[in-house]
Formats: C-alpha cells, structure tokens, sequence
C-alpha cells in the first residue's frame, strides 16, 4: 500500500512540476520568441527547482540532512534526463516534422519515467526502502 502512497505522490508531483515545465517553456517560446531548445531547458530548470522540494519533502518524506549530496544525486538524475528530453525535442521536429507543442510533451514523457526510475531507485533509495 505504501508504494502506491509514493507513486501517487510522485504523480502529483510530476504533474505539478510538468504543467510549470510546459507553461515556462511555452511562454518562452510562443510569446517572447526565444528558441525552442533554450525554452525547455529552462522550463525544465523551473519544474526541477519545484519537483525537488515537493519530492523530498512530500512524496518521499526525507528527513535527510545532507542535502548536499541529494541536491547532487537529483541534479545528475535529472541532467541525463533533460539530456534525454532535448534530444527527444529535437528528433521529434527534425525527424518527424511535428509542432513545437508535441516535441515538448514527447520530451516530458521521455523525463517523466527517467526521474521517477532515477529517484525511486538512487536518490531517495534509502527513504524508500526503509519505509515499504
């Protein structure tokens, strides 16, 4: 039941953190005219910033005080996966012709799973594991 409580959360979370990720980089893009692969980037910047607060303090309760070494495992996580959503917003319009708009929801179904695998399963491992 409890791993279900977390996956819940952490859906929670993610739409919390994906509506800000979509809603900057869209603004970014279609109204200040700035260029589709620094506009997710920085939309995904805003939805990391917010989904690190939300899931160490709510989905997976750590009460850790080294924040320091989780801020770093969490970066790294979410590094390889904007990485991952920028590639994927590129092929997406190179490869495949499709709108802005659908590249950057393909690229948060892409970050989506890599976060939550990263963090489940390394950054918050310990927190995890102990409560099950």
């Amino acid at each position: 039941m409890k791993n279900s409580r977390y996956l819940s959360r952490f859906l929670v979370v993610g739409l919390t953190s994906t509506a800000l990720n979509y809603i900057v980089a869209m603004v970014l893009f279609y109204a200040l005219n700035i260029w589709i692969t620094l506009s997710t980037i920085i939309g995904y910047l805003a939805g990391l910033s917010l989904g690190f607060y939300l899931n160490k303090t709510w989905t997976f309760e750590d009460t850790s005080k080294n924040n320091f070494k989780l801020i770093l495992k969490y970066f790294f996580v979410y590094g390889i996966s904007l990485f991952c959503a920028v590639l994927t917003v590129n092929f997406t319009i190179i490869i495949f012709n499709l709108p802005e708009y659908i590249a950057v929801i393909m690229s948060i179904i892409v970050s989506t799973i890599l976060n939550y695998l990263g963090l489940r399963n390394w950054v918050f491992s310990e927190t995890y594991d102990s409560k099950r």
